[in-house]
C-alpha cells in the first residue's frame, strides 16, 4: 500500500478559491442583468413603436383638415392682397406686374411698377 502525500490546502488556496467563486457568481449575475435589460429596453422601444404609429395615425385626419384650411386661407389672403393691388393700382397710379400663387400654396410674389 502506497500513501498518496497529503496536499495541504493554505489559508491563501482557501482565498483564491473563494475568490474565483465570487468572481464566477457576480459574472453570472452581470450576464442576467444584461439580459434582463437587453429584453426591457427591447420591450420599451417596441411599445414606443406602436404608441408612435398609432399617435401618428390618430393625428393624421386632423392634419389633414388643417392642411385644407391652410390652403383655403392662403387662397384667401391670395384674393385679398389681389383686390388690394388691384386699389393700389386704380388710386395711387401702382401697376401689378406679377401676381403669383404657387400650386403648393403659400408663395406669392407681388412686383409693383409706377
Amino acid at each position: 500500500k502506497v500513501d498518496k502525500p497529503k496536499t495541504k490546502e493554505t489559508p491563501s488556496s482557501k482565498n483564491e478559491t473563494s475568490l474565483v467563486q465570487t468572481i464566477s457568481g457576480v459574472a453570472t449575475k452581470a450576464e442576467k442583468l444584461l439580459l434582463t435589460t437587453k429584453s426591457v429596453v427591447s420591450s420599451a422601444m417596441s411599445d414606443a413603436m406602436e404608441s408612435t404609429a398609432l399617435l401618428y395615425e390618430s393625428i393624421l385626419p386632423a392634419l389633414r383638415v388643417l392642411r385644407a384650411l391652410l390652403l383655403r386661407a392662403a387662397l384667401f389672403l391670395a384674393r385679398a392682397l389681389a383686390t388690394v393691388a388691384s386699389l393700389m393700382h386704380q388710386t395711387c397710379g401702382y401697376a401689378l406686374a406679377e401676381f403669383s400663387v404657387n400650386s403648393t400654396g403659400f408663395v406669392y410674389t407681388f412686383f409693383f411698377t409706377s
